[in-house]
């Protein structure tokens, strides 16, 4: 994020830069937003994947406030249906 930084507002919001996969030009601010949505994608990602790997990960873990930790998961039987839960 040093690049943004050293960028002013006027300048997030007036420069433009182009891809070499489009012909569109952007704003720094756009793509910082997009940065931002994108990471939170893998972010969410990540999180499902421990979740399902059996760590308590709960909104702390996700939003940065708590470490996750192993447990074992609960197997709970509803008559044919078995459930797993954390």
């Amino acid at each position: 994020m040093g690049f943004y930084e050293k960028l002013s507002d006027e300048e997030m919001m007036e420069k433009k830069v182009k891809f070499f996969y489009e012909d569109k030009y952007h704003t720094y601010v756009y793509l910082l937003t997009e940065l931002i949505e994108h990471l939170s994608l893998h972010k969410g990602i990540l999180y499902s994947y421990m979740r399902q790997m059996g760590y308590a990960a709960g909104m702390s873990t996700y939003y940065g406030m708590a470490p996750a930790t192993k447990q074992q998961p609960q197997r709970i039987n509803r008559g044919s249906q078995q459930i797993v839960t954390n």
